[in-house]
Protein backbone atom coordinates (compact mmCIF):
# COMPACT_ATOMS: atom_id res chain seq x y z
CA UNK A 1 0.00 0.00 0.00
CA UNK A 2 1.18 3.71 -0.79
CA UNK A 3 0.27 6.39 1.53
CA UNK A 4 0.88 10.02 0.26
CA UNK A 5 1.28 12.60 2.96
CA UNK A 6 1.62 15.97 3.48
CA UNK A 7 2.26 16.35 7.55
CA UNK A 8 1.03 19.41 9.47
CA UNK A 9 3.68 21.34 10.74
CA UNK A 10 4.54 22.89 14.35
CA UNK A 11 5.99 26.28 14.18
CA UNK A 12 9.11 24.79 14.98
CA UNK A 13 9.13 22.68 12.70
CA UNK A 14 7.92 25.13 9.89
CA UNK A 15 11.26 27.23 10.98
CA UNK A 16 13.31 23.60 10.56
CA UNK A 17 11.80 23.27 7.35
CA UNK A 18 12.39 27.31 6.12
CA UNK A 19 16.10 26.22 7.20
CA UNK A 20 16.58 23.36 5.17
CA UNK A 21 15.18 24.98 2.32
CA UNK A 22 17.93 28.28 3.16
CA UNK A 23 20.93 25.89 3.55
CA UNK A 24 19.75 23.91 0.42
CA UNK A 25 19.43 26.72 -1.69
CA UNK A 26 23.04 27.82 -0.47
CA UNK A 27 24.80 25.00 -0.89
CA UNK A 28 23.13 24.76 -4.36
CA UNK A 29 24.77 28.35 -5.48
CA UNK A 30 27.79 27.67 -3.94
CA UNK A 31 27.78 24.39 -6.53
CA UNK A 32 26.87 26.17 -8.86
CA UNK A 33 29.75 28.34 -8.56
CA UNK A 34 31.89 25.91 -8.81
CA UNK A 35 30.74 23.54 -11.68
CA UNK A 36 33.80 23.71 -13.40
CA UNK A 37 35.69 21.65 -10.99
CA UNK A 38 33.04 19.47 -8.95
CA UNK A 39 34.20 17.32 -6.04
CA UNK A 40 34.02 15.80 -3.23
CA UNK A 41 35.90 18.44 -1.56
CA UNK A 42 33.36 21.06 -2.90
CA UNK A 43 30.53 19.41 -2.03
CA UNK A 44 31.66 19.02 1.65
CA UNK A 45 33.39 22.45 1.68
CA UNK A 46 29.65 24.07 0.43
CA UNK A 47 27.89 22.43 2.97
CA UNK A 48 30.39 23.45 5.47
CA UNK A 49 30.53 26.90 4.40
CA UNK A 50 26.61 27.09 4.00
CA UNK A 51 25.97 25.92 7.30
CA UNK A 52 28.49 28.20 9.03
CA UNK A 53 26.61 30.95 6.99
CA UNK A 54 23.31 30.21 8.06
CA UNK A 55 24.77 30.16 11.61
CA UNK A 56 26.17 33.43 11.62
CA UNK A 57 22.96 35.10 10.63
CA UNK A 58 21.82 34.23 13.77
CA UNK A 59 17.88 33.43 11.93
CA UNK A 60 17.89 30.04 13.50
CA UNK A 61 19.45 28.32 16.74
CA UNK A 62 22.48 26.42 16.60
CA UNK A 63 20.48 23.09 17.02
CA UNK A 64 18.18 23.68 14.03
CA UNK A 65 21.27 24.37 11.72
CA UNK A 66 22.97 21.36 12.74
CA UNK A 67 19.77 19.38 12.82
CA UNK A 68 18.82 20.82 9.12
CA UNK A 69 22.86 20.09 8.18
CA UNK A 70 22.52 16.66 8.89
CA UNK A 71 18.91 16.45 7.08
CA UNK A 72 20.56 17.33 4.05
CA UNK A 73 24.01 15.09 4.04
CA UNK A 74 21.32 12.45 4.81
CA UNK A 75 19.57 13.52 1.22
CA UNK A 76 22.66 13.75 -0.59
CA UNK A 77 23.61 10.73 0.50
CA UNK A 78 20.67 8.63 -0.06
CA UNK A 79 20.01 10.82 -3.41
CA UNK A 80 23.59 8.88 -4.58
CA UNK A 81 22.82 6.08 -3.59
CA UNK A 82 19.29 6.06 -6.13
CA UNK A 83 21.27 7.39 -8.65
CA UNK A 84 24.34 5.06 -8.57
CA UNK A 85 23.00 2.03 -10.52
CA UNK A 86 21.45 4.47 -13.54
CA UNK A 87 24.97 5.76 -13.18
CA UNK A 88 27.02 2.95 -13.37
CA UNK A 89 24.74 1.49 -16.05
CA UNK A 90 25.19 4.30 -18.37
CA UNK A 91 29.35 3.87 -17.72
CA UNK A 92 28.89 0.16 -18.79
CA UNK A 93 26.82 1.00 -22.17
CA UNK A 94 29.03 3.92 -22.93
CA UNK A 95 32.12 1.55 -22.79
CA UNK A 96 33.82 4.00 -20.80
CA UNK A 97 33.23 6.67 -23.43
CA UNK A 98 32.10 8.81 -20.90
CA UNK A 99 35.71 10.71 -20.28
CA UNK A 100 35.15 11.68 -23.81
CA UNK A 101 31.99 13.23 -23.96
CA UNK A 102 32.15 16.71 -25.25
CA UNK A 103 28.80 17.59 -24.40
CA UNK A 104 29.56 20.02 -21.30
CA UNK A 105 25.91 18.94 -19.49
CA UNK A 106 26.71 15.53 -20.16
CA UNK A 107 30.20 15.87 -18.49
CA UNK A 108 28.84 17.93 -15.61
CA UNK A 109 26.29 15.36 -14.80
CA UNK A 110 29.04 12.60 -14.64
CA UNK A 111 31.58 14.83 -12.59
CA UNK A 112 28.53 15.70 -10.38
CA UNK A 113 27.65 11.92 -9.88
CA UNK A 114 31.39 10.85 -9.68
CA UNK A 115 32.28 13.78 -6.88
CA UNK A 116 28.50 13.26 -4.96
CA UNK A 117 30.05 8.82 -4.93
CA UNK A 118 33.52 10.35 -3.69
CA UNK A 119 31.58 12.60 -1.37
CA UNK A 120 29.88 9.69 0.15
CA UNK A 121 32.53 7.36 0.43
CA UNK A 122 34.09 9.60 2.90
CA UNK A 123 31.31 8.67 5.20
CA UNK A 124 32.39 5.14 5.33
CA UNK A 125 30.77 2.78 7.58
CA UNK A 126 28.75 5.51 8.85
CA UNK A 127 26.98 5.60 5.35
CA UNK A 128 24.20 2.65 5.72
CA UNK A 129 23.09 4.23 9.11
CA UNK A 130 22.99 7.45 7.72
CA UNK A 131 20.92 6.79 5.04
CA UNK A 132 18.11 5.12 7.64
CA UNK A 133 15.14 8.07 8.71
CA UNK A 134 12.90 8.33 11.25
CA UNK A 135 9.90 9.94 12.34
CA UNK A 136 10.53 13.57 12.73
CA UNK A 137 13.35 13.59 10.07
CA UNK A 138 13.21 16.56 7.57
CA UNK A 139 13.35 15.32 3.85
CA UNK A 140 13.54 17.11 0.09
CA UNK A 141 10.38 14.44 -0.08
CA UNK A 142 10.12 11.62 -1.89
CA UNK A 143 9.37 7.39 -1.82
CA UNK A 144 10.06 6.00 2.04
CA UNK A 145 9.64 2.53 2.66
CA UNK A 146 8.98 1.37 6.49
CA UNK A 147 11.67 -1.01 7.95
CA UNK A 148 9.18 -2.98 9.78
CA UNK A 149 5.98 -3.32 7.74
CA UNK A 150 7.20 -2.31 3.84
CA UNK A 151 4.82 0.08 3.91
CA UNK A 152 5.55 2.77 0.52
CA UNK A 153 4.83 6.34 2.65
CA UNK A 154 5.24 8.94 -0.74
CA UNK A 155 6.06 12.78 1.11
CA UNK A 156 5.45 15.03 -2.14
CA UNK A 157 7.85 18.25 -0.86
CA UNK A 158 10.21 18.93 1.60
CA UNK A 159 9.01 18.06 4.95
CA UNK A 160 8.98 16.00 8.53
CA UNK A 161 8.20 12.41 8.03
CA UNK A 162 5.39 10.99 10.15
CA UNK A 163 5.51 8.06 11.64
CA UNK A 164 3.77 4.64 9.05
CA UNK A 165 0.51 5.56 9.14
CA UNK A 166 -0.22 1.23 8.57
CA UNK A 167 1.67 0.14 11.55
CA UNK A 168 3.06 3.18 13.48
CA UNK A 169 6.65 2.86 13.40
CA UNK A 170 9.43 5.34 12.90
CA UNK A 171 11.90 4.03 10.91
CA UNK A 172 12.39 4.46 7.01
CA UNK A 173 14.71 4.20 4.37
CA UNK A 174 14.14 6.19 1.56
CA UNK A 175 13.32 4.22 -2.40
CA UNK A 176 13.14 6.92 -4.55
Amino acid sequence: MNTQTTPSESPDQKKELDAYEKLRIEVKKILGQALDAVSADNIKSALESATKRLKEAGEYTGETVSKVSAALKKDLASSYQAMKPQAQALGETAGGLLEAWRDKSGKMLAQGAKALGEWSSQFGAKLDATLVYHAGDITHGGEFVCAHCHHTLSVPKTGHLPPCPACLKTEFRRVA
